[in-house]
């Protein structure tokens, strides 16, 4: 009848979810071809759940994310391929939400929310079904590691960033995945962004080097991945250099304040006038500090990549020179001349800071007794 055939598939869908949970207790080989024997009966009869799975992620693999997520969709909670066909279901969303972003914003939206949707909901399946079973353990952590980066790109969707929500579901994720490395440098990445985002620079500079760490081991495995791991250090590196700095202007412009402040109470309120002054030595002292975070950073970038733009080369100049270190102020002015010297493309101000650059460069050669080098310098100035 009817009714006994849905039965009758309700049954056969079960039998090998049953076989596998005794394969993984008794690793017999017996009990593994009983398992490989009633999956075959389950395709040759139902259809079953491998073929749907199997249909989904060819679809997936053609680009028809559409018709992935119908596949996906249809294969049943008692399937081995249930949970990685959630989170399938979850990845298609997000990437139609991909495709679709510069063409239709309003079936993006949608498409990630759906996408959202379905990675929370195999996240929420596997925390409520725990498993003692130790190749279930393996199939949920590989799904998971993919599913978690997934999620993560969505708390940091353009125009709809959740900044803690990214932190609080990445914490740990190397730990906790540590095969997963492919993946590695693109958590660090929306991590590093994100703890800018926050104000958390600390823990962004200390995620920063985990993510170079990550990239520079994606590239020795993958050569055609090598400048998509550059990408990947060079922005947030970026974004961390910038914050440090706007924190070292604010810290300097409360440090004139203050002082000014301080300034006019002088003559009529001599302690109140040194309280300020002491804010004021305070300001100055966090505004170097974050000056010195700043140029280790940009440092490190320069000697990854000396190709930099002409406002960090501006950064570093001023800042070896703050901190009198003659050989690196002499080094990057150096570096500095010889890719804007000739510039004919820059602007009046840029011309300007290059004619500094070049009585900067002459002075520190004259300090270091190197009077023709320093002429030289001199008489370059426009």
């Amino acid at each position: 009848s009817p009714d006994g055939g849905r039965d009758t598939e309700k049954w056969a869908r079960y039998v090998p979810v049953a076989l596998q949970r005794q394969f993984e207790t008794t690793r017999d080989p017996a009990d593994r071809l009983l398992l490989e024997d009633a999956r075959k009966w389950l395709r040759d009869n139902f259809g079953g759940p491998d073929r749907e799975f199997e249909d989904g992620r060819a679809a997936r693999a053609e680009g028809d994310y559409v018709a992935a997520i119908e596949q996906f969709a249809k294969v049943p909670p008692v399937s081995a391929y249930y949970e990685s066909a959630l989170a399938q279901i979850g990845e298609c969303h997000v990437l139609l939400a991909k495709k679709l972003r510069q063409t239709n914003t309003t079936q993006s939206a949608e498409h990630l929310e759906k996408g959202k949707a379905a990675l929370l909901k195999f996240l929420d399946h596997i925390e409520k079904h725990p498993s003692e079973f130790p190749l279930v353990l393996r199939r949920r952590k590989q799904i998971k590691a993919g599913a978690v980066y997934r999620l993560a790109t969505v708390y940091m969707w353009p125009g709809k960033e959740d900044y803690k929500a990214c932190i609080a579901l990445t914490d740990g994720y190397a730990e906790e995945f540590p095969d997963a490395t492919v993946l590695h440098p693109y958590v660090f990445y929306n991590r590093v962004r994100a703890l800018v985002e926050l104000g958390q620079l600390e823990r962004a500079e200390a995620d920063l080097v985990q993510l170079k760490r990550a990239a520079s081991q994606l590239t020795e495995t993958d050569a055609e991945r090598r400048d998509e791991a550059k990408q990947l250090v060079s922005y947030p590196t970026d974004l961390l250099f910038r914050a440090y700095v706007e924190r070292g202007q604010a810290s300097r412009q409360e440090e004139a304040a203050l002082r000014e402040q301080a300034s006019t109470l002088a003559a009529g309120n001599e302690e109140a006038a040194k309280l300020l002054l002491e804010k004021a030595d305070e300001a100055r002292t966090r505004a170097d500090q974050y000056a010195d975070r700043a140029l280790e950073i940009v440092a490190a970038a320069f000697a990854d990549n000396p190709d930099q733009p002409f406002d960090k080369f501006l950064y570093v100049i001023y800042q070896y020179h703050r901190q009198n270190r003659p050989n690196d102020l002499r080094l990057h002015l150096e570096m500095f001349l010889k890719r804007f010297g000739s510039d004919q493309t820059l602007t009046a101000s840029q011309k300007e800071e290059v004619d500094k650059a070049r009585t900067l460069l002459g002075l520190t050669l004259f300090a270091c007794g190197e009077f023709r080098l320093a002429e030289q310098a001199l008489l370059e100035r426009q």
